[in-house]
């Protein structure tokens, strides 16, 4: 498509690259062709190429695409410059962001709630966290887990933060959970408000509100992340259950993740960090809810990506539940169970299949590596995760 209007491409790797656009490349997806912008921070589908490229309408685009009008006119060749934007009606300013700010202001927060959560103000929600999530003291400590016993209100202005409509940061009490990037950077903080069962239970506070969960971020919402690219990768829904596993895996090499809710995707767009750990992993064992929208959303994964397996618990809704009722024994056998089953499904012979080779382009493009180089990193991960050995009491 690309060719036929005037575009030169130069292979490279698994996708091509549109010289003099300043890293634009077009990349084979698991849904067709897709490109990438880089110096532009865009990406999109093939219809969104034409629009942007060939200044078609959606119409025109998905007309041409589906062969039922001839090839665009040379007066809509490709562009060489960004289409400019539409004007747009004003808008009242808002600052935005101080990631200086944040990161003081959040590193500091994060270090006092975990005091609280460790100090005798703490024991309460550390009972919590071992009868109710699995979660013990030494894991809590890796993750930082902080404590708010009280609420706080502050400025955004002051903690780095975009101002919405007013100038008002809200700091519910309840367990803090520190969201971090690769690199270790601090991206965001969910708060847990404790429900009034469990607040009456254990002496925990509470606050009239109906949501359970509260974001704090100076950008967008991120998926809870505790790994690094190229590790085998577990996928649930929630940050506890995430946290839960990590206490059975972190020292094996394994990442997991929790994105939230079940509908959430990898898109290169939405999460960069996250789209890199899951399509650099050798393979994917995928543990969302047992619900509706749990085995709706399993179902589009395991259809589009060969390297993902589908491991629901064996009964209860998710795995604390699980946990609850079967106990570290039984959870651990089923995790370790699950890597083998993997190993043996997803691991590829000699020939990469499609999955693979989607990983290689992403580590060829947006990591700096020649095919050769990425190549080879991959046969490698492979070649080590073969060699996997589950801890002895669980073999």
């Amino acid at each position: 498509m690309a060719e036929r209007l005037g575009c030169r491409l130069r292979r490279e790797g698994r996708s091509f690259r549109i010289p003099g656009h300043g890293g634009l490349i077009l990349w084979e997806g698991p849904d067709g062709w897709r490109w990438t912008w880089f110096s532009q921070g865009r990406s999109g589908d093939a219809i969104s190429f034409l629009q942007e490229f060939a200044g078609l309408s959606f119409q025109e685009a998905v007309e041409y695409l589906a062969g039922l009008s001839p090839e665009p006119s040379s007066s809509t060749r490709p562009r060489t410059k960004p289409r400019p934007p539409r004007p747009k009606k004003p808008e009242r300013r808002r600052p935005l962001a101080d990631p200086g700010k944040w990161q003081e202001k959040a590193r500091a927060f994060v270090k006092w709630a975990h005091n609280n959560l460790a100090g005798p103000e703490g024991e309460a929600v550390r009972q919590w966290l071992a009868e109710k999530r699995g979660i013990d003291q030494e894991t809590a400590r890796r993750v930082m887990l902080g404590f708010l016993p009280r609420e706080i209100r502050r400025k955004r202005s002051g903690w780095g933060l975009p101002v919405e409509d007013k100038d008002r940061l809200w700091l519910p009490p309840g367990l803090v959970i520190p969201y971090r990037d690769l690199q270790g950077e601090l991206s965001g903080l969910q708060f847990r408000i404790f429900k009034p069962d469990e607040a009456r239970k254990y002496g925990l506070p509470s606050v009239k509100t109906k949501i359970r969960f509260y974001f704090v971020s100076p950008g967008k919402r991120p998926v809870f992340l505790l790994g690094r690219p190229g590790e085998p990768l577990f996928i649930v829904e929630s940050e506890l259950d995430a946290i839960l596993l990590a206490r059975f895996v972190r020292d094996y090499g394994i990442s997991v993740a929790a994105l939230g809710s079940a509908g959430r995707k990898p898109r290169i767009e939405e999460d960069l960090e996250f789209y890199l750990l899951f399509l650099t992993a050798p393979l994917v064992i995928l543990s969302l809810d047992n619900d509706e929208a749990g085995r709706e959303a399993s179902s589009w994964w395991l259809k589009t990506y060969r390297h993902v397996l589908g491991r629901p618990t064996p009964r209860e809704k998710d795995l604390a539940d699980f946990w609850k009722i079967a106990g570290d024994t039984e959870l651990e056998r089923w995790l370790w169970e699950g890597v083998r089953r993997a190993e043996a499904e997803l691991l590829p012979g000699a020939e990469l299949n499609e999955a693979e080779r989607e990983r290689l382009a992403i580590m060829i493009e947006l990591g700096g590596l020649r095919e050769e180089e990425a190549l080879a990193r991959l046969k490698e991960i492979n070649h080590a995760m073969k060699k996997t050995v589950a801890p002895e009491t669980t073999a």
